[in-house]
């Protein structure tokens, strides 16, 4: 049995959400369809993206960056999209809805309303406050960390499914391995990591598919070559998790537009936004075209169980 939260009018839902109301909506009893071998499937996929938009960018640029990923996408997690000019843009579009973690607004979940109804959502804590290495020499403080988490229910089919979107601090690892200069940065770095996989098997157990969206900042082939056991690839294979770039053609774009490649390579970027879900990504997609950050925006579909 679903229970489903009284939904405010059209109008207000986006505003409300943006202030952290919809964190106490409460979803009991929900059971969802949950992929299996051998499954029909729906003519309705699930299309999901992810979108790194660098903070340092005009808010014309940003304005430019989420159309183009809401043209892809109906459902995506956003990074750094927390500034007060970039939430008044997010939080004003009614035509969306969105979910700030009221503790970390950077990092929101948006939907399209026409595609998807609001189950419930809420927050959970990544990582406390603490010192970490600063680039160059010296420490700095980083903030607690937090993740949105997100039931939607899909209107056309009736699938229910969680998105957690995350942006896991930077600086932890190089070339799939812990880096020996940052120990501190390290040490956050695993905790967050093993909080997202405590929020997938939480919503798991509660029969939900979960989708996680988000910059893991830290390259998936590398990742899945040196399966560090405290590292994403393994700790999200451990719970049934699956990334978007599984079986796909992987390019030396990557996600992320790096500037100090080797000589003569014109592209090293590596694939550090990533996007977990509970089957193989039908189609996975990064759009080297759109230059709105220092990131591309990337999409997958996934096929939704009959």
């Amino acid at each position: 049995m679903l229970l489903s939260p009284a939904r405010p009018a059209s109008k207000t839902v986006g505003l409300a959400l943006a202030t952290g109301l919809a964190s106490s909506l409460l979803a009991a009893g929900v059971n969802a369809p949950t992929p299996a071998s051998g499954t029909t499937t729906t003519a309705y996929p699930l299309r999901i993206g992810s979108y790194n938009i660098q903070i340092s960018r005009p808010l014309r640029q940003f304005k430019k960056a989420v159309k183009f990923i809401k043209s892809r996408a109906d459902v995506a997690g956003l990074q750094e999209a927390g500034g007060a000019p970039r939430r008044r843009y997010l939080d004003g579009d009614h035509s969306w809805r969105i979910y700030h973690a009221p503790k970390l607004p950077q990092v929101p979940v948006i939907w399209n309303p026409k595609v998807f109804k609001l189950v419930s959502a809420h927050q959970v804590k990544l990582s406390d406050a603490a010192m970490v290495e600063k680039s160059g020499q010296g420490l700095m403080h980083w903030n607690a960390a937090y993740a949105p988490v997100v039931r939607l229910r899909q209107i056309s089919t009736g699938y229910v499914f969680t998105v957690i979107n995350v942006h896991l601090i930077r600086g932890a690892v190089n070339q799939g391995l812990p880096r020996r200069d940052a120990p501190r940065t390290y040490r956050v770095y695993r905790h967050q990591v093993r909080a997202v996989k405590r929020a997938v098997r939480g919503q798991r157990e509660r029969g939900l598919p979960v989708y996680v969206t988000g910059d893991f900042n830290v390259g998936y082939v590398a990742d899945r070559r040196e399966r560090v056991r405290k590292l994403p690839y393994r700790r999200m294979t451990s719970v049934h998790q699956i990334a978007n770039w599984k079986g796909k053609k992987l390019n030396n774009y990557g996600t992320h537009i790096d500037t100090d490649c080797p000589k003569g390579q014109a592209h090293c970027g590596a694939y550090i936004d990533q996007i977990w879900g509970p089957t193989v990504a039908g189609t996975s997609r990064v759009f080297t075209k759109v230059v709105h950050s220092d990131h591309y925006p990337i999409m997958s579909s996934y096929p939704i169980p009959g």
